[in-house]
């Protein structure tokens, strides 16, 4: 099972060119050369992301710098792109949660057609998307027991994140002080996107499908915490067993720690159950993760049922429910 990869059609030099223009007119380089650019294999369908290799054009003997160059390309009007590059320049100062080094936010759309970022590139390997990790990978064919330690690292990473302090200044582009908990102004957020659907049937029907998740919103566990929002394997770069840096930050926000596990725990039937197939065999049981994750926040996790339905309607807004 295969899937074209975005890059393809895609005008590598151009791109080459137009990132070597972008570092003589808004960095420190003086003439850069991209050395080599390449995608990566098996990523998602959203944004496009290149590995590339630079160094300055007198000197190309030098070690070259190794980048992670991402452009926009969602339309989703709740992801936030640059949020993404705010959260990886925050986190960059939180030893327990790895992240890439934040280089530069461009919103300038002049260069690729888009607003892009560029961070460093993390060494390591991840998770296909396409064709899904459960079909065919490097974690489909580890054994139980680095499948085990693949998913009990993760799970401990997410538990430092929602550790940080949600008032440190570094992200109080989160919204820290909303009048209402994260969960709500999160609900809130989406009925405003909702309302600007063209489709009146298709407006009225989501619209529907919120009201009724919203009436069932259980009480609230605890205070909000850093959330990562997309929690899933294929956000995770690995070196070896351990996590090298997690990625895609663009729906992290202030909420329940029960958003992460229960995506996590979402993700995972709909990479198996959802494409009929069985639990890579290393993978701890749902009760075993909850388990220590409740452990680690301290407090039992409240109505996971209704977070994970919180989740399925998030990954239908976004247009990436799998």
């Amino acid at each position: 099972m295969r899937t074209r990869p975005l890059s393809d059609g895609v005008d590598v030099r151009a791109i080459a060119s137009a990132l070597e223009r972008w570092l003589v007119e808004k960095t420190d380089w003086k003439q850069p050369h991209v050395l080599s650019i390449s995608a990566p294999e098996g990523t998602g369908t959203g944004d496009f992301i290149w590995l590339v290799s630079v160094v300055e054009e007198s000197d190309r003997s030098a070690t070259a710098s190794q980048y992670a160059l991402r452009i926009h390309r969602s339309s989703s009007t709740i992801r936030n792109f640059d949020r993404s590059f705010k959260m990886i320049h925050a986190l960059s100062s939180i030893e327990d949660v790895p992240v890439p080094d934040a280089i530069k936010f461009e919103s300038n759309s002049d260069y690729f057609g888009a607003q892009f970022y560029l961070m460093s590139h993390i060494a390591g390997r991840v998770a296909p998307d396409h064709p899904p990790y459960t079909f065919e990978s490097w974690v489909r064919d580890a054994s139980p027991r680095e499948q085990e330690q693949l998913w009990i690292n993760v799970i401990d990473v997410v538990c430092a994140l929602h550790s940080i302090d949600p008032g440190h200044d570094a992200f109080s582009f989160l919204g820290a002080g909303h009048v209402s908990s994260g969960r709500d102004h999160t609900l809130a957020t989406w009925k405003t996107a909702i309302e600007k659907v063209d489709d009146i049937e298709r407006r009225n029907h989501i619209l529907s499908r919120l009201d009724r998740l919203s009436s069932a919103a259980p009480p609230l566990g605890g205070p909000d915490c850093v959330v990562w929002g997309d929690c899933r394997l294929p956000n995770v770069i690995f070196r070896g067993s351990e996590v090298a840096a997690l990625i895609d930050f663009e729906d992290a926000r202030l909420d329940q720690p029960e958003v992460d596990l229960a995506m996590w725990l979402l993700q995972d039937d709909l990479y198996t159950r959802g494409l009929g197939l069985s639990r890579l065999p290393g993978f701890p049981s749902h009760e075993e993760t909850i388990e220590r994750f409740e452990e680690a926040i301290g407090r039992k996790v409240v109505d996971l049922g209704w977070w994970s339905e919180y989740c399925r309607f998030q990954l239908s807004l976004t247009g990436r429910l799998r």
